[in-house]
């Protein structure tokens, strides 16, 4: 287990990213994804920007790798495993 591999995130936001719904950047900005309509963004609410803070160097190899594994960007993508966690907070 790395300590860099997890951050705690919202119950509501975790679900998503743990489901492909919405991933981070390599800045720590929230992408959603646009499988993710308006009205389930506002519930969970992704409708607004968030940002990952004090995402340290050693963390960015893992968003990178669920952007790339698990987050989805179109239809037909498979289901995603439940996964680690990000801490997010409004900007």
């Amino acid at each position: 287990m790395d300590l860099f591999n997890g951050l705690l995130l919202a119950p509501q936001i975790d679900a998503a990213f743990d489901r492909g719904f919405m991933t981070i950047d390599d800045a720590g900005r929230v992408i959603v994804s646009n499988l993710l309509g308006p009205a389930p963004r506002q519930i969970l609410g992704l409708d607004k920007p968030l940002r990952v803070h004090r995402l340290d160097d050693k963390h960015r190899a893992f968003p990178a790798w669920h952007r790339e594994h698990i987050f989805r960007r179109t239809a037909g993508l498979p289901k995603a495993p439940v996964g680690d966690t990000f801490a997010c907070r409004s900007d």
